[in-house]
């Protein structure tokens, strides 16, 4: 029967049981029990119960090498499912740089299509934050070697949902901005100052906003690539380019220490 051992109790694992020596009160024949210093002993003995099982379960399935548990490791759909959807890093780094700016926004609100990430409803204005793996970055995307073909629909699907609900909302009047996940990290001003000209009134100039909808290799052995990219708005504008095959993440701005 597994247990571990402590210096001032003995868990059970099996059956899930604490056993602790008698408290300094209970050694005192003539004292009556306090009613709190009994509910005190029941939760921390509860708690300590639980906080041994989570470890218990943590390292149970992992085999030991040396004597130590080792952790073990998450598959790509686990990693993926661990990708938060909203509050990422770079959405937050951009509200509160608007924010600072007194710039007032809502969350998430329901627009005439969809949930943009930020709205400014006066306005009209709806601002999305692309991440550079799910929404095909021409320079960060990086295709998963496993899974290609679930990974490749997963890949078209957001790409055919960011072109549909852009085109949806201009068609109804609104002015939709995207903006990456590394343009966040890298220029958090120049993306602040293209929204507040935005919002004061100037029209967004009409740009090719470019998107990976493919990825092929070349032949089995080789690390290049075929990639298949078109235009957010426009599909016909299109190219198909072939580069060796890179992991290269953006550079974060390091904090300046006064």
């Amino acid at each position: 029967m597994p247990t571990s051992r402590g210096r001032c109790h003995t868990y059970n694992v099996t059956h899930n049981t604490l056993d602790i020596p008698p408290w300094p009160c209970d050694l005192v024949a003539s004292a009556q029990p306090d009613p709190r210093t009994t509910r005190a002993k029941i939760a921390m003995t509860r708690g300590m119960c639980a906080v041994l099982t989570l470890a218990a379960e943590a390292t149970a399935c992992s085999p030991a090498r040396h004597g130590r548990r080792r952790p073990v490791a998450l598959s790509r759909s686990e990693q993926m499912a661990r990708i938060r959807g909203r509050d990422t890093q770079p959405e937050v780094a951009l509200r509160r740089a608007l924010w600072a700016e007194g710039r007032r926004y809502r969350l998430h609100a329901a627009a005439p299509v969809g949930r943009p990430d930020i709205v400014f409803p006066s306005r009209r204005v709806a601002v999305f934050i692309d991440g550079c793996q799910w929404h095909g970055c021409p320079s960060h995307y990086v295709a998963p070697r496993s899974s290609v073909e679930f990974w490749a629909a997963k890949l078209s699907e957001n790409t055919s949902r960011d072109r549909r609900q852009t085109l949806e909302l201009e068609a109804l009047g609104w002015t939709v901005l995207r903006v990456w996940e590394h343009e966040v990290f890298e220029k958090l001003r120049a993306v602040v100052e293209r929204i507040a000209r935005v919002l004061d009134g100037e029209a967004p100039s009409a740009s090719y906003e470019p998107r990976v909808i493919r990825v092929e290799p070349t032949e089995p052995a080789s690390r290049d690539e075929r990639r298949t990219i078109e235009d957010l708005r426009d599909p016909t504008r299109h190219l198909i380019e072939t580069r060796p095959r890179t992991t290269t993440k953006w550079k974060r701005p390091v904090a300046r220490k006064d």
